[in-house]
């Protein structure tokens, strides 16, 4: 009986099998929706496999099951990351306020240096957490993949950098 780990035995032709089942499902279900990103969305499955091996039976069709499971979630993360980039593309402009006296525009300036301010004194790691969430319109999910850190990790930093955001503009 081999000790080998099971990703390290199996043969290109098991693999080049195992994807083409995936491209089968996934592509079923939104291909409609995603079209040519089908592939990139079970390349992401693939990704996800490889960083989470370790934790993963290959028993019982548990490889073909997890990776259906993270295609699916790959794929619905960015229809739900494109449905927020068309809703804003296709929003209204800001709705404006009338104000003659100029003390409406030099309060949204001091606040707009306030947020540039505040952004800028993030480290990177909070920056991209907000930045790809508020911005982007990403998933938590999805930005913590990115990342490669928890979910729960994201957004514990999310919440806390929100709270000091909501704070400064409320003051």
């Amino acid at each position: 009986m081999s000790s080998a780990p099971w990703w390290s035995v199996l043969t290109p032709g098991e693999v080049a099998a195992l994807r083409a089942r995936v491209m089968q499902r996934v592509g079923a279900r939104f291909a409609a929706v995603l079209g040519a990103e089908v592939e990139d969305v079970v390349h992401h499955a693939f990704l996800a496999l490889f960083r989470n091996r370790e934790h993963i039976s290959p028993q019982d069709d548990g490889l073909y099951r997890y990776l259906i499971v993270a295609a699916r979630n790959a794929a619905l993360d960015r229809i739900k990351t494109e449905r927020l980039r068309s809703q804003r593309r296709g929003d209204a402009p800001p709705p404006t306020v009338e104000d003659t006296s100029g003390v409406g525009e030099l309060l949204v300036r001091e606040k707009t240096q306030a947020i540039r301010d505040f952004l800028g004194e993030l480290d990177e790691l909070d920056r991209f957490i907000v930045w790809s969430h508020v911005v982007d319109g990403k998933s938590i999910h999805a930005v913590a993949r990115e990342l490669g850190i928890g979910w729960h990790r994201a957004s514990t930093r999310l919440q806390r950098i929100l709270g000091a955001l909501r704070r400064l503009l409320m003051d």
